[in-house]
């Protein structure tokens, strides 16, 4: 007996002398998954969640599954794979289907590959008419151990090459979360000219090849340029990068990516911000380009190997710039923060730098702003090496630098280089380039001072020393009497070291009796 498309069942009840006195129709709520994928032995089952009858069966998984996918209404609905191993002969392969979960029980769920192929895959990388929409995929432990390491990157036209999962061509409101990816052949997670994509809360462990753990590569036209979004996922011990042109990575743990072939974290050209990652024992660890661009409240760590960097930034054709870099603590890198080419507009501020050994700041920034910076520790070279123009320079802490404090280069001109701290720095404190960059007001490279020099006279003495303490024969500077007895005409003259006042006539004999106020400025 039926009613509607859900069984029948009678509940009797029963009084206590055992006579049934009442029997209802009991219709049982149906269950939260429109199929729901188990191990049965060696078959692979696939259950109507409402129903409870088996529609489907067969000892390939990935057949089961899609059967199961493709028996759904264009409404969608949700697929439950229970917990097991799921060995996969084909690629999981969704095409022009939309609004559906595919969900696992939980990471007792494993999904394991056999041969090269991707273990999923959702449209087509090259043809928008197998786009998927409103796609979840969620939960699996992915093991694609069976996979080559990869030698080259994912094609456009090749499908299914060797990754964890898979997105094409104008695939658009897709979800991947929760997923365990292991040993992947080549990018865990890899996504290609796809519209809006978020990844969230992956582990994605021993990524072999060949970009990027998780890699958003190639557009159509601007609905499917770099709009990915990476966030909360755990990325470890991967032999290539970690994430790759992403326009928002937020909250990542990466850990154990060593590479100096890539980059670990690629912004993506239509703008990038990264934010608030923890990159630990990295060997190349931010690179983004394009604008705008912020990278803020990062944490890196990296290997301290020679060619390792903390951030990168770099210019990106027709682009103005824009670039935030801000409260980030960059730790252990060869270079600091590098501008790898003529950048302009940025905007570096608040920065933590220790232990580099080439260089805290390095590159050609102009119309730029270096503020507010800590380098700490730099074991080869110079705290800043600036060869752009139009900077302002500011209020930055240089500690412990084995060569120069701030170095200005080949073209570096017009740049401000004020209100900066200097300790325990080896060689010349500011190295100028610039004929028309102004230094002043900095702690441990004295450009300007000023003061009051008080002498007795004798009634013969003409000459007075005043040491002007600068770090070089000052270019201004002028002296005035301050007390009666040094009002007469005097001429004065300076040198690396002092102010020398010459009067024509000799102050008379007292105490204290020659005062002079001063000011000079290199």
């Amino acid at each position: 007996m039926s009613y509607g498309e859900l069984p029948i069942r009678y509940v009797r009840t029963f009084e206590a002398g055992g006579k049934s006195i009442r029997s209802d129709y009991y219709n049982p709520p149906p269950d939260a998954a429109s199929y729901i994928i188990y191990k049965e032995g060696d078959l692979i089952k696939a259950k109507n969640g409402r129903t409870g009858q088996v529609k489907f069966s067969g000892s390939d998984a990935a057949t089961v599954i899609l059967e199961a996918i493709n028996a759904l209404s264009t409404a969608g609905g949700r697929i439950l794979v229970k917990n097991g191993d799921y060995q996969l002969s084909q690629t999981i392969l969704l095409q022009n289907v939309h609004n559906i979960v595919l969900s696992a029980e939980s990471w007792k769920t494993r999904l394991i590959t056999t041969g090269e192929e991707s273990a999923i895959a959702l449209g087509h990388k090259s043809n928008s008419d197998y786009a998927c929409n409103n796609i979840v995929i969620e939960g699996f432990y992915i093991d694609c151990s069976s996979q080559s390491k990869a030698t080259q990157g994912p094609e456009y036209f090749t499908e299914h090459e060797g990754c964890g999962i898979e997105v094409g061509q104008y695939c658009d409101n897709i979800v991947i979360r929760n997923n365990f990816i292991y040993n992947s052949g080549n990018d865990s997670i890899f996504t290609c000219r796809s519209r809006k994509v978020l990844v969230a809360n992956n582990w994605i462990d021993s990524t072999r090849g060949y970009w990027a753990s998780i890699h958003h590569h190639g557009y159509v036209d601007e609905s499917s340029r770099h709009r990915l979004v990476i966030v909360g996922n755990v990325i470890q011990n991967s032999q290539t990068g970690a994430i790759r042109h992403g326009n928002v990575i937020a909250n990542n743990l990466i850990r154990n990516c060593t590479t100096l072939d890539f980059p670990c974290v690629v912004g993506a050209d239509l703008g990038t911000a990264i934010i608030g990652n923890y990159l630990y024992n990295v060997g190349r660890g931010i690179y983004a380009w394009g604008e705008p661009v912020s990278i803020v409240g990062n944490v890196l760590r990296g290997t301290g190997e020679e060619g390792s960097s903390g951030i990168s930034v770099a210019y990106y054709s027709g682009a103005e710039g824009y670039t935030a870099i801000v409260g980030n603590s960059i730790m252990d890198f060869h270079y600091g923060l590098i501008m790898s080419e003529p950048i302009k507009n940025v905007i570096m501020k608040g920065n933590v730098i220790r232990n580099v050994g080439y260089a805290g700041i390095v590159g050609k920034p102009s119309n730029s702003i270096i503020e507010g910076n800590i380098i700490k520790n730099v074991t080869l070279y110079d705290g800043m090496m600036i060869g752009g123009s139009h900077n302002i320079i500011k209020n930055n802490l240089l500690d412990t630098v084995n060569r120069y404090g701030i170095q200005e280069y080949g073209d570096a001109d017009y740049n401000v280089i004020e209100g900066n701290k200097f300790i325990n720095v080896s060689s010349t404190v500011i190295v100028k380039s610039g004929a028309n960059t102004i230094i002043r007001n900095n702690i441990g490279y004295v450009t300007e001072n000023r003061g009051t020099a008080t002498f007795s006279g004798d009634g013969t003495t003409t000459t007075f020393t005043i040491p002007h303490g600068l770090v070089s024969t000052p270019t201004t500077y002028y002296v005035e009497a301050a007390s009666a007895d040094a009002a007469g005409d005097k001429y004065v003259t300076a040198d690396a070291t002092n102010l020398t006042v010459t009067f024509t006539t000799a102050p008379p004999s007292g105490v204290d009796n020659v005062v002079l106020k001063w000011e000079a400025k290199v």
